[in-house]
């Protein structure tokens, strides 16, 4: 079971939160040259995927094209954004710095506090990238995908970073 020190991951008032609510928001959980170096990987990580994904297996879902490209899955934005990136799934296999970012124990540790494990494990990772005119994500559960997964989803915590500023409309 947890070790003492592994209850500093989350205040008691955020565990409360959590099993309350169902959510926590941390704010400034990186410093800026954090994220500054970790939007850069994913710049360069989107324009490498984007280059090579002519040699993927192209196919269209409610209109929107996606590419599998090994295995990773491309999903592009609409017309007239089309060349645009939307989403990419997963990419840690494609860049140390995501998988850095999967890793870092300020993500991790209050993982397992939730859990109430020494261990978690990732399920999946993915990079929704949020464009100036790209289109929504609207709000929706992914608790059904992960139901055939976890007798209890309640050991499936789901975490969200934010890279960039999050503005309203």
């Amino acid at each position: 079971m947890l070790e003492d020190p592994m209850l500093d991951a989350l205040t008691e008032a955020e565990i409360q939160a959590y099993q309350s609510q169902g959510f926590i928001l941390r704010r400034s959980v990186f410093s800026r040259v954090e994220i500054e170096q970790f939007n850069a990987a994913i710049d360069r990580l989107a324009a490498a995927v984007i280059a090579q994904s002519h040699e993927g297996q192209e196919y269209r879902i409610d209109g929107r094209r996606f590419v599998d490209l090994d295995n990773q899955t491309l999903q592009f934005e609409p017309a007239p954004f089309e060349r645009d990136l939307r989403v990419l799934e997963p990419a840690h296999p494609l860049s140390s710095a995501v998988l850095t970012l999967l890793k870092d124990t300020r993500l991790v540790q209050p993982m397992q506090v939730l859990t109430g494990s020494d261990h978690v494990s990732l399920w999946t990772d993915k990079i929704n990238f949020k464009r100036p005119g790209g289109s929504e994500f609207g709000w929706h559960q992914d608790a059904p995908y992960w139901m055939h997964d976890a007798a209890h989803l309640t050991q499936l915590p789901n975490v969200m970073v934010t890279l960039d500023d999050v503005v309203p409309g």
